[in-house]
């Protein structure tokens, strides 16, 4: 049994999609959104707001998207809404190796965390930080050969 004084972590989802058709296939916004309510409820963390982008690339600069701009300025404030941002997948919040790492710094020494279900990244260790950049680096270098393969396609 939960005490009256426990406190309720409060989460924020944040789902993206890089094109209109994935938005209702694949790895939806309705399965990201599904996923990252399960998560919540399997942590009896309270889930605020679920902030989407849907179509919008991840190579865009988070608060240069209608929903980025939303987590970037939950980031940024002196009482944030919640407590921690979570996505599915870390290539949710970006494909730029330097946007992601320094959005991880901030999401490190700030007031709101993060969290990446598929990953478990865990932003608190040393080697939670270092896998999270290794996976930035992964995650522009997937973006990079998707372009590269769709030009090839195109030719």
């Amino acid at each position: 049994m939960v005490k009256p004084s426990a406190r309720t972590f409060r989460i924020i989802g944040y789902s993206r999609v890089s094109t209109m058709e994935q938005a209702s296939e694949g790895m939806s916004l309705d399965a990201q959104e599904s996923r990252i309510r399960a998560w919540c409820e399997s942590q009896g963390a309270e889930l605020v707001e679920i902030v989407r982008d849907e179509g919008v690339s991840g190579t865009k600069l988070l608060a240069e998207r209608s929903g980025g701009r939303r987590v970037a300025h939950l980031l940024e404030s002196r009482r944030p809404i919640a407590d921690a941002v979570v996505v599915v997948r870390m290539d949710r919040l970006g494909r730029d190796a330097a946007e992601q790492i320094a959005l991880l710094k901030r999401f490190r020494s700030g007031r709101v965390g993060l969290v990446a279900i598929a990953e478990q990244i865990d932003l608190a260790t040393p080697h939670g930080r270092a896998m999270a950049q290794i996976g930035a680096v992964f995650n522009e270098l997937e973006r990079a050969l998707i372009a590269e393969r769709t030009t090839e396609a195109l030719t």
